[in-house]
């Protein structure tokens, strides 16, 4: 099975050798790049997808990467939920209820977050 999206291609097969014979035929038409699979693993569009027994598993390490350090997040420590669980707010609790400035990083993370979760 070949799979192209724009510039961007995946070949899957049970026979190596014959994926190879056509890498090498393309190649006589076309400059490419391609990369093998690494311990079960491959890589198409920035995501990794390895299959298994159990399914197929696709993720996006360096895309979430990314983000984090574009967000200056690399150094931030999981949660399970932002607040705790059963946590009650009164209105004087609120320090910082004025609206966010126009240019606001959050937005973009929320974006980049979105597309991440869609895409993978």
């Amino acid at each position: 099975m070949l799979s192209l999206f724009v510039d961007d291609g995946l070949i899957i097969g049970k026979d190596e050798k014959r994926i190879y014979r056509l890498l090498k035929e393309i190649s006589k038409e076309f400059q490419i790049t391609y990369s093998e699979k690494v311990q079960d693993k491959l890589t198409y569009l920035g995501m990794e997808i390895k299959v298994d027994k159990d399914g197929i598993f696709v993720n996006q390490p360096r895309y979430t990467e990314k983000i984090l350090r574009r967000m200056k997040l690399e150094q931030c420590n999981p949660a399970s939920t932002p607040i705790e669980q059963g946590m009650i707010t009164k209105k004087t609790d609120f320090k910082n209820d004025e609206a966010l400035p126009a240019k606001n990083n959050y937005r973009e993370a929320i974006g980049s977050l979105l597309y991440l979760a869609t895409i993978s």
